[in-house]
């Protein structure tokens, strides 16, 4: 995780309990930017699967 929070783009990282173990919160503009970031995630060892949401609104 610590390698995580050091990326660009990353606000947050989370250790969490459920179907998976970490939540990374990052914000970016560009789409290519998402897909760079994720193909460094995944490049790390011990990361086995990655599944990406975009949050289309906020509301607090």
């Amino acid at each position: 995780m610590e390698e995580i929070s050091k990326f660009d783009y990353v606000r947050r990282v989370y250790n969490i309990a459920g179907d998976r173990d970490v939540l990374v919160e990052v914000e970016m503009k560009k789409l290519d930017d998402l897909k760079d970031l994720i193909n460094k995630i995944r490049s790390i060892d011990n990361i086995l699967e990655t599944t990406s949401y975009i949050a289309l609104s906020r509301y607090k």
